[in-house]
C-alpha cells in the first residue's frame, strides 16, 4: 500500500465498478467497461480530470458529515478520507477509504434526501446479493479498497441525523477549518426543514452499520478486470 496524490487518468476505487459490466453477449464487457478506459485516456492526454469541482448540496453535505459522524464512531476507526492510496503492484489503481480498523476498511455514506437514506437501510436489511446488484458502484468501491489496504473484511456506514442534533451540526460545521469556508455556510444559514434528519427515538436508527467479508472470488474478478483494462491506457503519461 502506497500513499500517493494523483487519481488523473487513473482507475478510482469511486468508479472503478464499470470494469466489472458485462455485455449481453456472453464474454463480452458493457458499455461503461470501454466508456470509462475512454474517460481515463482523456484524462491522460488533457492532464486533468474530465470532472468539474462544481458546488452541489449533497456533496457539500456528505463531504462534512462524514466528518462530523467520525467523532461519533467507536475509537478503533481511522479517518483516512484524505489520503489517497496505491496498488503495490499496479499504479494506475488508486482509492480512498474513507475508515479504516485493523481489520477492515469502511465507507461513510450519508444520504442528503430521506428517500436515499431509507433505500439504503432497507438493503441492508436484504443481505450482501441485494447490496451487489441494486448498489453495485458502492459494492465494488469497498471490494477495491479491501484490495488496495490489504483488509477482508468490508463495512458500510449510512447516517442520518435527528433533528435533535442539527444544531449540534450546525455548530460542527461553524467551528469546522476548511480551506473554503463558504462551502458549508449554507448548512448554518438552512432551518430545519432544508436538512435531512430523522424523528427522535422513531423509525430508522441514525447510524447504520453492513459488514461483510470480501471475498476472494471478487477480489480476483476485479483484479483481472483491471489488469486487463489497463492494457488499453495511453501510456505517454508521466508517472
Amino acid at each position: 500500500m502506497e500513499i500517493q496524490n494523483n487519481r488523473v487518468g487513473n482507475f478510482t476505487s469511486s468508479e472503478i465498478w464499470k470494469l466489472t459490466t458485462t455485455g449481453k453477449i456472453k464474454g463480452t464487457f458493457g458499455v461503461p467497461y470501454y466508456s470509462y478506459i475512454s474517460d481515463k485516456n482523456h484524462e491522460r492526454r488533457a492532464c486533468r480530470s474530465l470532472q468539474s469541482n462544481a458546488f452541489s448540496y449533497p456533496t457539500s453535505w456528505g463531504n462534512i458529515i462524514e466528518k462530523y459522524l467520525f467523532n461519533e464512531l467507536e475509537l478503533e476507526y481511522t479517518l483516512c478520507s484524505s489520503d489517497v492510496l496505491i496498488h503495490k503492484d499496479i499504479p494506475f489503481w488508486k482509492g480512498t477509504p474513507d475508515i479504516t480498523t485493523e481489520n477492515l476498511v469502511g465507507d461513510i455514506k450519508c444520504p442528503f434526501t430521506l428517500t436515499s437514506f431509507c433505500d439504503l437501510v432497507d438493503m441492508m436489511e436484504s443481505g450482501i446479493e441485494a447490496f451487489k446488484k441494486d448498489y453495485r458502484e458502492y459494492y465494488w468501491q469497498l471490494v477495491s479498497n479491501s484490495i488496495l489496504t490489504g483488509r477482508d473484511e468490508a463495512e458500510l456506514i449510512i447516517f442520518c441525523p435527528l433533528k435533535s442534533e442539527l444544531q449540534k451540526i450546525r455548530d460542527f460545521v461553524d467551528g469546522y477549518d476548511s480551506f473554503d469556508p463558504f462551502q458549508y455556510k449554507w448548512i448554518i444559514d438552512s432551518d430545519d426543514r432544508k436538512l435531512p434528519y430523522l424523528i427522535d427515538g422513531k423509525g430508522y436508527e441514525r447510524i447504520n452499520k453492513f459488514r461483510f467479508v470480501v471475498s476472494k472470488e471478487d477480489k480476483d474478478l476485479l483484479t483481472s478486470r483491471v489488469i486487463l483494462a489497463g492494457k488499453d491506457l495511453w501510456q505517454s503519461k508521466k508517472k
